[in-house]
Order: structure tokens, then sequence, then C-alpha cells
């Protein structure tokens, strides 16, 4: 998913872990995000290195879900990252899906650190609430495989912004979440509950979004948003019942969402 640059003021990361999911939670919502407010989007790029293992240990250390974009190089093994090239991100050149293993870890991020793969990312942090985007059509089977060996299903709602992921996720098994960045249709809303979709995840940009988060509540599923930078836009979309927001500054977001 695209994102905006920060406009949340800044603050001291909190030394409290966000609360953890009730088991108790019920309804549209409930389920993996039920108690995460915060979503990490890309590990907090406005602190750290965008989708690094540092930004990943620091939002782990305050609790809050971990969101990650997934797709394979060229011998197939899943690698953490955004974007179909490595230019903006690394030292290096190149599409992602051209990279043999060996090229990846010779990369450096601007903290000068190797980007992650997934399984890296799933053994160090695979206790944390993990939020992983389907990058890539080639990514679908090979994350669906990792998440069930891994036995991850409770820990993890795996996201996609094409309709037919978002049903193979959840027919799998696996808590899902489609992406949109525009209000769907009350029919296909209902068509994707009734495939076991849990979340819809919608653009701060998408038009009428408070009138979308009802619909998707009435249909049955939970509702996020995403890319929201603005404290005073995430406090109200909460208020008007969004479970999560994802947000590039999760520390100043949940200081805001407490004050609000």
């Amino acid at each position: 998913m695209s994102s905006s640059p920060s406009s949340s003021p800044s603050s001291s990361p909190s030394s409290t872990p966000s609360s953890t999911p009730s088991s108790s939670a019920s309804g549209p919502g409930a389920g993996p995000l039920s108690g995460y407010p915060v979503i990490a989007h890309r590990g907090g790029p406005a602190r750290h290195a965008e989708e690094s293992v540092a930004a990943y240990r620091a939002v782990a250390a305050q609790g809050f879900a971990l969101e990650l974009d997934v797709q394979p190089l060229a011998d197939g093994t899943l690698v953490v990252m955004h974007d179909d090239t490595v230019d903006r991100t690394t030292d290096g050149t190149g599409a992602v899906r051209d990279l043999t293993l060996a090229q990846w870890q010779r990369l450096r991020l601007a903290d000068g650190s190797t980007p992650p793969t997934w399984d890296q990312v799933v053994e160090e942090f695979g206790d944390n609430l993990l939020v992983p985007e389907v990058k890539s059509p080639d990514a679908l089977r090979p994350l669906i495989a990792s998440v069930q060996s891994h036995r991850l299903e409770d820990r993890l709602v795996a996201q996609s912004f094409l309709p037919e992921d978002a049903r193979a996720l959840a027919a799998s098994g696996i808590p899902a979440m489609l992406l949109t960045s525009a209000a769907a249709p009350a029919r296909d809303l209902a068509s994707l509950r009734d495939a076991g979709v849990d979340y819809i995840g919608a653009s701060a940009a998408t038009p009428d979004l408070t009138r979308y988060a009802d619909q998707t509540r009435e249909a049955g599923l939970g509702f996020a948003v995403w890319v929201v930078n603005d404290a005073g836009a995430a406090a109200g979309l909460v208020r008007s019942g969004a479970v999560s927001v994802f947000t590039d500054d999760p520390w100043a977001m949940r200081t805001a969402l407490r004050s609000g």
C-alpha cells in the first residue's frame, strides 16, 4: 500500500505495550486485530529504516502489530520489500523478482542492515501479530504454505488488493483483509464475508469513508484504514468504528489515540 509523509506530532516511545487481543471479542472487527488499534505500517518508517529488522524490533517491543510486504526472489525465497525494485530503499538496483538470494543478502538498507527475508521475520517475530501484504501473485501460495507450516493462523492477518487472493487466504484458514481504495458495493462485501474474509482495509483517501465503514460493519466485516498519519483523523476513525489504523509513526499515533 502507498503511504504519505507523517503529519502527526512527534512523541517519545512508550514503555507500555499496547493491549493484546481479547479472546471474548465478537462481531465485526473481532479476531486477530481485536486489541490492536495501531498497526506499524512498514515497521514505522517515521523513525526507523523502512521494513528493517531494527524497525520491527522497535515496534515489536512496544506491542504493535507488524505490517510488512512479501514477494519472491528469482529462486522463490520470500523477502520483505514494498517496491517492485530495490532502488528506493537499498543501495542496489533491479527488480526484486530477478535477484538471487546471494544478491539480496549483499543489499543494504538506509541503516546499513540487510533487508530481511520472510523466514527471518517469522523466526524472530512470529510471536507478534504479523500483517503481511501479498505484493506479487507469485507470493500467495508460498505465503499460505509458510503460514500453515509455522501454524501462524492465530497470529497473523494477510492482506491483498486482489479479491481472489483474499478469498484464497480465507479458504486456507488464514485471516484475510482485502485492501481497497474505493468503496465496494454492498453485494461484494456480503460475498467476501460469505467467503470467510475477515476485514476490509480501506485507503484513508476513500470518499465517504465513514459511510463505507458503516456499510462494511453492517456486512459483518471488520474495518481498518491505511495509511493514517494525522492524529485527529485517526481518533475520528477509531471513534467511528475502525478496528485498526495503519500508520508510519505508531508511537505518536498511540499517544494521540490514548489522549483523544
